[in-house]
């Protein structure tokens, strides 16, 4: 949308980044930067666990905390024009010295990975609908005015329909995408979880199984 070129991000900031399997790969092949420097395993709450375990990939680890459900997510890092807040790792941000610019909060802020990103990210601010065919956008305006940090407050005024006109196409290819991907990504959490290993073999397997998510049957037809 053409309002994120003046916003600071709040998004990439308020929020952690969830990703899912074929964007940890894309970012460990694209970059050559090794899972551990990028993503991070955050433990759930009960009550989180208990409402969405087989609905979104959580992963048990044997090196984690017994009983303790993981999502996995983009690292966060505290940032330089907001100090003593939190952004996404790849977020790049600097002052707009320009007087006349009509940045928000006049902060420029720029996807250091924009071609690499997360899917997630590619669909903010938009939801696919239980069928699956349609989509809404939401506004996260109003919402985040509620936050007291200046660095967590999401677009620079509130959305209309025309700043999604020309992006509803690609919204919905993403969306389609992203729910694909969240849902092979929540099966391999559950064949994780049958046995547990170590984080550390987390990479392992998924080059394991992604490799082998379409075989070649030469017996079987396109029909």
């Amino acid at each position: 949308m053409q309002i994120c070129n003046t916003c600071h991000a709040g998004c990439c900031r308020k929020h952690n980044i969830d990703v899912t399997g074929i964007d940890i790969l894309n970012i460990v092949e694209t970059l050559n930067l090794d899972i551990s420097f990028f993503s991070e395993a955050l433990p759930n709450e009960d009550e989180y666990v208990k409402a969405m375990l087989g609905k979104v990939p959580l992963f048990k680890f044997s090196d984690g905390e017994p009983g303790k459900y993981y999502r996995m997510c983009i690292k966060m890092r505290e940032s330089v024009i907001f100090p003593k807040t939190l952004k996404c790792m790849f977020l790049q941000e600097w002052p707009d010295e320009n007087p006349d610019s009509p940045t928000f909060n006049k902060i420029i802020s720029r996807c250091g990975i924009y071609n690499t990103r997360p899917l997630t990210c590619s669909t903010y601010p938009a939801k696919l609908e239980q069928d699956g065919l349609s989509a809404h956008y939401f506004d996260p305006f109003e919402d985040s005015n509620k936050d007291e940090s200046p660095a967590y407050k999401a677009c620079p005024r509130p959305l209309t329909k025309d700043d999604f006109e020309t992006s509803s196409a690609d919204i919905m290819k993403n969306l389609v995408l992203y729910k694909f991907e969240m849902d092979f990504f929540t099966m391999l959490a559950e064949k994780w979880n049958k046995n547990p290993r170590s984080s550390d073999d987390l990479m392992d397997f998924l080059k394991e199984e992604y490799n082998n998510r379409v075989k070649f049957n030469p017996k079987k037809s396109i029909s």
